[in-house]
């Protein structure tokens, strides 16, 4: 098919499968020639903040090429779980090449750049059950997993930051974590990601555990996968 025109989206909202709230107050300007799409310029309202996208689609022989587009992000609000909160920026660059080869994993979107974490707070309880430690071990159950369920990957050069403090706030610790100026790095799919970096707590005081308590003058956290 030949493609040539614009598309102009006003107000527009979309519902997509898999992210957490709609995108609303849409507005983009869109051309297309036989040569290339393009998103000239995307604004819409996300997640309690505001994105701007801009994105070209090669085309060759009625075939998309690799396609390229940044994505910017600010004050977007999350809350995946009850007790967790995080308000974050995002400058991402995601390319997609469709006819890649390598298997399906190759083909998918692949998200690089960086994403600042302006606050974070948990608050959910933990639970500890001391009685695993008298008698014996428990049996891991480990979840199977498909890789055909795998819509995005992460990496390799996506890095999360911190302008402020992660704060813990629960029944057994209040602590603030703050993240390695070098950042968090993030690799793998949706479905199954690792971390590289460092956390370390600031000082803080720990709430009484068992009749007792504990003040934290160092402690870090370190992921390696």
């Amino acid at each position: 098919p030949t493609v040539d025109g614009e598309l102009q989206i006003r107000g527009g909202e979309f519902a997509i499968a898999g992210l957490p709230g709609v995108i609303s107050d849409v507005n983009a300007d869109i051309t297309a020639d036989e040569n290339e799409l393009q998103i000239k310029r995307g604004v819409a309202k996300f997640a309690g903040g505001s994105v701007l996208l801009i994105a070209r689609f090669p085309i060759n022989g009625g075939k998309f090429g690799i396609a390229e587009a940044a994505l910017i992000g600010r004050q977007l609000r999350f809350s995946p779980a009850e007790g967790t909160s995080a308000t974050v920026d995002a400058d991402l660059t995601i390319t997609m090449n469709s006819q890649a080869s390598g298997g399906p994993q190759a083909r998918l979107p692949h998200i690089s750049g960086d994403v600042t974490l302006t606050s974070a707070e948990y608050t959910r309880p933990f639970v500890l059950d001391l009685s695993v430690l008298r008698g014996a071990a428990q049996r891991t159950v480990v979840e199977s997993y498909d890789p055909t369920q795998d819509s995005v990957v992460l990496g390799p050069d996506l890095n999360v930051r911190a302008t402020g403090p992660i704060k813990i706030h629960n029944n057994l610790v209040d602590v603030q974590l703050g993240i390695d100026a070098r950042g968090v790095q993030v690799s793998g799919t949706n479905q199954r990601y690792g971390l590289r970096g460092a956390l370390s707590a600031l000082p803080g005081r720990r709430r009484p555990l068992y009749a007792n308590a504990f003040d934290i003058r160092r402690a870090s956290i370190r992921f390696d996968d």
